[in-house]
């Protein structure tokens, strides 16, 4: 019964904060609305044409951080939480993922000495010392099943300097870095666009 009145009470709460956030962004909408209308349908012909838009893109802008403000109030106190509740869960998740870590290395170990045993079976048959065939292939697939492991292919970068150009992305802000002190970087340069600050 109280699992009941728990989640009903996670769903009020939900709805109220869904409702609140409805609310202020159909208010803000209604505010901007007028605006965006404006910035649709408005042609710059002279130079106090494009200041009467810039006033109204500024109007537009302090509608656009009231929202982010707004939105604060709502992200920010989740935020808090999530946060403490990392702090105190923390510790508890990262012994469990060394006991994983361990417990997968422990099985590993385990799985890569029958490997070596297996290997040694086969060597002793080659050799002489074991006689009969199906007793090195039964031994070698008791020592080499294993339903808890299986074989994955990973990259392993052997010589970055052999990597064709095509599989390498440039550090763009390395570069940008470079250019900005006079250095040169061969096929980059640094060039100018014009951007709007409003």
């Amino acid at each position: 019964m109280a699992k009941k009145k728990e989640s009903s009470n996670k769903k009020v709460s939900t709805m109220v904060v869904a409702t609140n956030v409805s609310q202020t962004v159909g208010g803000l909408k209604k505010k901007t609305s007028p605006l965006f209308k404006i910035v649709e349908s408005f042609v710059i012909k002279t130079p106090e044409d494009q200041a009467k838009l810039v006033k109204v893109l500024e109007e537009i802008k302090l509608y656009g951080e009231k929202a982010e403000h707004e939105q604060s109030l709502f992200v920010d106190p989740a935020k808090n939480i999530i946060a403490q509740s990392k702090v105190f869960f923390k510790p508890f998740i990262d012994s469990v993922e060394d006991a994983k870590a361990l417990g997968k290395k422990k099985i590993l170990e385990f799985v890569t000495a029958r490997l070596i045993e297996s290997k040694s079976v086969g060597a002793k048959f080659k050799a002489g010392k074991i006689k009969k065939v199906g007793t090195v292939v039964s031994k070698q697939d008791e020592l080499e099943t294993n339903d808890n492991t299986r074989n994955i292919w990973k990259l392993k970068i052997t010589k970055p300097g052999l990597i064709p150009r095509k599989f390498l992305v440039p550090d763009e802000t390395l570069i940008k870095e470079y250019l900005k002190k006079g250095k040169t970087v061969p096929g980059c340069k640094m060039v100018q666009e014009i951007t709007i600050a409003i």
